[in-house]
Formats: C-alpha cells, structure tokens, sequence
C-alpha cells in the first residue's frame, strides 16, 4: 500500500507536471499567438502612421510651396503696381508722392496744359492782320459819261489815288482763307476839253450850257460848263472861242467794306495766291472841281452817284514770309463797279484797280 501510494503519489506528480506543462504549452502557444497577432497589429498600426506621416510630409511640402508660392505672388504684386489688389494702394502711394511734390506738381501742370496751348496756339495761327495800303486808279471799260450826254465823246485823264484801311482773314484749311476789313478808297474822274467860265455875259450873248446831273453851289449859279468837242468855233462866240480848254474833275470817296476768299495755289518761299469776293462802297465825300481861269474851283457836286453801290473784286496775291509770324503781301487787284451811278449817259462802265501791300501779322 505504500508503494502504492507513493507511486500514485509519483504518477500524480508527474500528471501534475504534465498538466501544468501543457498548460504552460497552451499559454506558451496562446501567448506566441498573442504576439504575432500584436506583431502583426503593430506592422498594420505602423505602416498607417508611415503612411499617415507620409501624406502629412507630402501635404506639408505641398503647403509649403503654395506658401512659397503665394509669397512670391505677393512680392512680384508688391514689386509691379499694375497687379491684383496691390494697385490702387500703389498708384494711390505714388500719386499721394507725385501730388505732394512740388517738380512733379508743376510738370503735371504744364503737361496737361501743354494740349490745350497747342489747340490755342493752332487757332491764333489761323487768324491773321494786316494794314492794307494801295494806290489805285479809276476808269470805265467803255466811253460814256457821269456829267451829261454832251461829254460822251470826251477824253478823260485820271489820277493815281490812294486807298488805305485794315484786314484780317480765317484760314478754313491749309489753302483757303476767309478775310475781311475795312478801307477808305479816293477816287477821281477827270474830262478833259472842257470850257468853263462865269459872268453874266456868256447868257446875253446867247451861251448856254449846263448839265442836269450837276448841283452847283450858290455862289458858282452863274457857271457856265461847255464840251469843246460839241462847239463850231466858227459860229461861237469871241467869249468862247477866246477860252482855253479846261477840266472837269469828280472827286469822291467811298468807305469799302471788302469780303473775299483767298486760295493758295502755290505754296514755295512766295506763296502764290488767287483771290475772289465782293466789297460794299458807302459814299463817303463827293465834289466837284472846274479849272476856271487856271484855277481849280470847287462848284458843286454829282446828283446822280448813289449812296451805297458795290464791286466784283478779282486779284493775284504773292505772300513772302519774314518770320514765322510776318509776311510781306503784294497783291494787284481788279474791281469792277456795280451800281455806282444813276442816270449816265453812254455806256459808262466804272472799275478801279489797286496794287493792294502790306505787312500781315499772324
């Protein structure tokens, strides 16, 4: 029994043993189970961080270039004013500079001004003034007479007058001007063999002559005016045949408002111009001279010479420049009456010609 028990003791021992090495085998097995699934776990757990550590790395290389980029963005908008929002501040800024400085100030002004001196300047230029001095000279393209039908057949002699007064023009274009002035035109018209003389002797005699359109002056009522070309000297009397030949002199004045077109046709170192218009004459002075006795006596004036009348003007003008604003004009005119009398006799036809000169100021 003793053995018995001692050996049941041994094998219970030993089954002990077994038992507590299979379970130390069984949490040797679970454990070893245990720590590959922690490995593994731990391999999964890692390979998310890495990758999580990747993606931050690639997200924060990423933020760092677009900061990077943004920060070159915004030195490149700092750097050039035209850009983004950076614009009306820099503009803004430099204006504020540019106003607030005194150099900058005044150039501005004379910049902004320098159009509206160039457009001021382009207008003075095309105005233009000139004094206009002429000696001229009167006459009719046909025979006839202003005094009466007995001195149709008459010579007539005339004298060089002068005419004087002051212009201005407009350059419409390049080539055309516009102009316009005033002028104080003497005129004279003189009929040569005529006999005048006075007294009372010449009526009882039988002399008579006297021409309706003619006022004499009270004092001159007594004037008797003939036509030589009209008298027999064989049948005149002594008192006529013993008289000299003398003149007959109209002399009258005329205020001329000139309205003309000038076109340039040649523009060189002398510009070559036509020029075309028409002038209103305002009577301004008329008398009436006799040689009686050899001496020029004033006896009355013309009743048929109307107030206001008018002429065609046609001239040639040569401009030369002295300066920029300085010409030297010449300018030979022809100007054909119209209206200027009333009640002729023959076919008068009146013109005046002047060789018009001045210095012209533009």
């Amino acid at each position: 029994n003793s053995k018995n028990t001692t050996s049941n003791k041994h094998t219970n021992s030993e089954n002990k043993s077994a038992l507590v090495n299979g379970k130390s085998n069984t949490v040797t097995q679970n454990t070893s189970g245990d720590d590959t699934n922690s490995l593994n776990n731990s391999t999964e757990i890692n390979s998310e961080t890495l990758a999580k550590t990747n993606s931050k790395v690639t997200s924060n290389d990423t933020l760092k270039t677009d900061q990077l980029n943004k920060a070159d963005t915004k030195v490149a908008d700092t750097n050039n004013p035209l850009n983004n929002t950076g614009e009306d501040k820099t503009e803004t800024q430099i204006d504020e500079k540019e106003i607030n400085s005194p150099t900058n100030s005044i150039e501005t002004a004379i910049a902004e001004a320098n159009p509206i001196n160039e457009k001021e300047k382009e207008n003075q230029d095309r105005w233009s003034i000139a004094p206009s001095v002429a000696p001229v000279y009167y006459n009719s393209l046909t025979s006839g007479s202003t005094i009466g039908s007995q001195f149709n057949t008459n010579s007539s002699s005339n004298d060089i007058n002068m005419s004087y007064g002051l212009k201005g023009s407009y350059a419409l274009s390049n080539s055309l001007k516009l102009r316009a002035g005033i002028n104080v035109v003497n005129l004279n018209y003189t009929t040569n063999d005529v006999i005048v003389y006075s007294g009372s002797g010449a009526a009882a005699r039988g002399v008579t002559g006297q021409s309706n359109n003619i006022v004499l002056r009270p004092e001159m009522s007594s004037v008797t005016i003939l036509s030589r070309t009209i008298i027999n000297s064989d049948s005149a009397p002594e008192i006529v045949n013993t008289k000299y030949n003398g003149t007959l002199d109209q002399r009258f004045s005329y205020i001329e408002l000139p309205l003309e077109l000038e076109y340039e046709v040649i523009d060189a170192s002398i510009n070559l111009n036509v020029i075309g218009g028409f002038s209103a004459l305002f009577l301004n002075s008329n008398e009436i001279y006799a040689d009686i006795e050899g001496t020029n006596t004033l006896i009355g004036e013309s009743n048929n010479i109307n107030n206001t009348s008018y002429t065609a003007n046609f001239g040639i003008g040569l401009s030369y420049g002295i300066t920029e604003h300085l010409n030297l004009n010449l300018e030979p005119t022809f100007k054909y009456q119209i209206n200027g009398f009333n009640n002729t006799s023959g076919d008068f036809q009146p013109f005046f010609v002047g060789l018009y000169s001045g210095i012209s100021f533009k």
